[in-house]
């Protein structure tokens, strides 16, 4: 029994060798490539102009539509009354369900 519990140790040791072995060869093996701090500043700047060009973008459609929108609700106003108030119905309705359908899918996933 005493040998048993002798040759344990040896068995442990000789595992954690084999995996020390391992691992340092795994080390060895991986190359430690770090980018240097002015490849992080130009990635950096080509981020920000990248979203400055997306927000410019996103803008004019905003301001094009704006205008177009207000544009179409002016006239109808002032050509006919009917029109206008058939355009605020639909405004309205499309509103009342775009709402509920948000509220509807945030009551669903509780």
């Amino acid at each position: 029994m005493k040998q048993e519990k002798q040759e344990q140790p040896n068995d442990w040791e000789d595992l954690h060798g084999l995996f020390e072995e391992s691992f340092q060869e795994i080390d060895r093996d991986i190359e430690d490539h770090t980018p240097s701090g002015q490849w992080f500043e130009q990635f950096t700047l080509s981020q920000q102009e990248a979203l400055k060009r997306k927000y410019r973008k996103e803008l004019i459609i905003f301001l094009v539509l704006a205008v177009l929108i207000i544009s179409v609700i002016l006239f109808a106003l002032y050509e006919s009354l009917l029109l206008f108030a058939v355009i605020q119905g639909f405004a309205f309705l499309a509103a009342a369900g775009y709402g509920g359908a948000a509220y509807y899918k945030q009551v669903k996933r509780i």
